[in-house]
This record gives structure tokens, sequence and C-alpha cells, in this order.
């Protein structure tokens, strides 16, 4: 390493400030400064098998373009989803597809790294240093390689509001972007809850598996599930937070009551996951490792 680019993290360290391009420091957050002083290493350590890690996201890039094309063929062969054209269903798929490839940037790794580490008894670590155990696992690993969900979802909304030439309103487009936090923060809640589970049956793997392959039910508009479906995926557990929401705002079919319950209804998991996070680590109890 440069001897100039060594000096300035250090110095950059000494003033509890993270260092950035072009040789200067800027003050943040400490779980911030931390977690992306975790990113950089995250991306040297990929960059040493570059080839491995490209491969990585074309692969993903491929797995996450089978829906866009499903619904290619859907149009084409004169099916529809009722109530939405073929490029409202390409935004929808855009935002469904990001939301989840930011969600895991946040609180994915705190479901997977619990699970493995108190099951090899390696959590102790967490407990013995300045900084809670859940900030620790969220900035144990970024997930780098869900960076081809988060562009290809970039890729698919703008492309798809330049094929529509809708106006953008600005009020819902702010309910865009609002109702998409509230995707990530349920995600996020269900990320924490199967962490909290951890500690009670320690290998909770299923769980977590069966919500991420359930959360698919969100990248569709929920008026193709029926009344029923609907309802589930609005108020039990509402997938529809993912895509549909969002898109809903944005083209301005929001009803404001529902906006209110939603929100309640986000608040309400997220206060759950939380409590069951502070309880299950109450119930911890070292095996050694």
């Amino acid at each position: 390493m440069d001897r100039s680019i060594l000096r300035n993290e250090l110095t950059c360290l000494e003033k509890s400030a993270y260092e950035i391009y072009g040789g200067g420091c800027v003050k943040l957050p400490k779980t911030l400064r931390v977690y992306l002083i975790s990113g950089k290493m995250d991306i040297a350590a990929w960059m040493e098998y570059r080839v491995n890690f490209l491969l990585y996201l074309i692969a993903g890039a491929v797995m996450r373009l089978l829906t866009p094309i499903v619904v290619y063929l859907i149009y084409y062969n004169g099916l529809t989803f009722p109530g939405w054209d073929f490029y409202q269903v390409f935004f929808l798929v855009g935002t469904f597809t990001f939301v989840r490839g930011f969600s895991s940037f946040i609180t994915s790794s705190v479901a997977w790294w619990s699970n493995e580490m108190i099951h090899n008894g390696t959590f102790d670590k967490l407990l013995i240093r300045p900084m809670s155990p859940m900030k620790q696992l969220i900035i144990r690993e970024t997930e780098l390689d869900e960076s081809s969900g988060l562009i290809l979802g970039i890729i698919l909304v703008i492309f798809s509001l330049y094929k529509m030439d809708v106006p953008i309103d600005a009020y819902n487009f702010a309910l865009y972007v609002w109702f998409m936090i509230l995707g990530i923060v349920f995600i996020s809640s269900f990320d924490i809850l199967s962490g909290a589970l951890n500690f009670i049956f320690v290998k909770t793997d299923s769980i977590k598996d069966l919500f991420w392959e359930s959360s698919m039910f969100g990248k569709y508009p929920l008026t193709i599930y029926g009344v029923i479906g609907h309802a589930i995926f609005t108020f039990a557990i509402p997938f529809g937070l993912l895509a549909f929401y969002p898109a809903e705002a944005f083209f301005g079919r929001m009803e404001s009551t529902l906006f209110v319950q939603l929100n309640l209804i986000t608040l309400a998991f997220l206060s759950v996951s939380l409590v069951m996070w502070k309880y299950a680590m109450t119930r911890y109890t070292s095996v050694g490792g």
C-alpha cells in the first residue's frame, strides 16, 4: 500500500472519520463508518478472485432476468395482468428487484451469520466488543454479490419510465420512495426475527428460506391472487410492500386510509422483531468454541 494512502487512513482513524477518495476525511456515525470500512475489505477480498466475482454477478443477473422474460412472454402471447400494461409490470418487477437487493445489504447477515455463529460457538466474540451484536452482524458482510439486483432493478425502473413516457409527479414519487423504504423495513424486520429465533431453536434455515421464497409473491400485482390473497399479502404478510404498493403510489392509486394502515403494519413488524431480538438475547447460552 502507498505510504501516503496509509498515512491518510491513519489520520482519518485518529479523527474518528472515514477516508474518502482524494485524500480527505468525512465525519460519519460510528456504525456507518465501520460498515463502509467493512465494505472496502469485502471489495478487496472479492477482487482477489475477480473472474469468480464477475461470474457471480453475471449468474445473479441472469437469474433475475428470468422474471422480465416471463413477463415478456406473457404479454407477447396476448395475456395480461388485469389493470396493468406491459411496462407497468416491468416497473413493478424492477421495483421488487431493487427492494430485495437493497434489503440484502442491510440485515440479511443478521439471520445468516447469527445462525452460523451460534451454532459453532463464536457468537461470544460479539458480546465483548463495544458495539451491539446486531450492528456487528449487519456490518459483518456487505453482500456485494447482491449488487446485480440493485443495478438490474434500477435499469428496469428507468427503462419502464422511459417507455411509459408518463410525467413524474413529485408527491407520488415521494410516496413511491417511502413505500420502498417500508418494504425494506419489512424484509429487515423478518431478518431480525429470524436471527432472534436462532437463539431459541439454534437452526432456522428453513424458516428463512420459506420467507425468502414466499416473498416472490410480491413481484406481481396482488390483484391476481384474488380477494383473500390480496388481503393476506396486504395485512397479514405484507409482501405487497415490496413492489405492488410502491407502484400503486407512483401511479397515484394509493388511498389515504391504506397508507396509514401499511405504515402501522410495518411499524408493528419492526417492533415485534426488535422485542423478540431483545428477548432472545436473554436466552442465549454460550456453547463454547
